[in-house]
């Protein structure tokens, strides 16, 4: 509760980049991050780190959530509409459904509009980079699924820790999706009662519940709070 109302004191004018969502991403402990391939709870990758996986490594997300996931963080460049190992990424994803795990996904850094398997994928909160004035960054992929399910979040000059505890500093959308996924995990740490898709609305729906456009509203983990206390209430 605290670290929720603490999100709340984010400035709502241009200049306040996240607008409520916590600086302190991925510290919940239902939180299960998948990165680039590997599951790795703890530990982000290195820069050196930063690629890709193979098609065929991608099912491992499966393995992911039957070691009890709740939350997967993905970051995963994939180019096309259907490339090679799409068909098992979305029976990964179908089962990551059925299973209620929230599957947050870095939108892409090509700065096209469009969408890949992942981004289209009804279940799978996509993501865009803003800069430090609260702006979409042109890098970002954007897309119709992408502005109807997604958010944004953090996406410029962003510094965490790598994986020897120094300090890392990274841009696109990879560096914002974890913004999402912390509230995501941080939200239904204070509801653990609620269900995925519960929480899934209250994060992606709080801000703007309608929307057309092909850029997503920026991520705002207060006002997910308050419609998660009003929804359960």
């Amino acid at each position: 509760m605290r670290a929720m109302r603490r999100a709340r004191t984010g400035r709502s004018s241009p200049g306040s980049w996240w607008r409520g969502a916590p600086p302190w991403p991925l510290r919940s402990a239902q939180a299960a991050i998948f990165w680039f391939g590997r599951f790795s709870p703890r530990r982000p990758p290195t820069a050196s780190k930063c690629r890709a996986p193979p098609p065929e490594s991608l099912p491992t997300i499966i393995d992911v959530i039957n070691a009890g996931a709740r939350v997967i963080n993905l970051s995963v460049a994939l180019q096309g509409p259907s490339p090679e190992g799409g068909g098992s990424l979305q029976q990964a994803l179908d089962f990551a459904l059925r299973r209620g795990v929230v599957v947050v996904a870095a939108a892409g850094n090509q700065g096209t509009v469009g969408g890949s398997v992942i981004t289209r994928h009804p279940w799978v909160i996509p993501v865009v980079a803003y800069d430090r004035r609260g702006r979409p960054m042109d890098l970002s992929n954007f897309g119709a699924s992408i502005g109807r399910c997604g958010l944004g979040a953090p996406g410029e000059a962003v510094t965490s820790l790598g994986a020897t505890a120094t300090p890392l500093t990274l841009g696109g959308t990879s560096a914002g999706t974890p913004f999402v996924s912390g509230a995501v995990a941080l939200t239904w740490s204070e509801f653990p009662g609620a269900s995925a898709a519960e929480v899934r609305s209250a994060v992606t729906q709080a801000a703007a519940p309608r929307r057309t456009a092909i850029v997503p509203p920026l991520l705002n983990a207060w006002a997910s709070y308050q419609a998660m206390s009003m929804a359960r209430s």
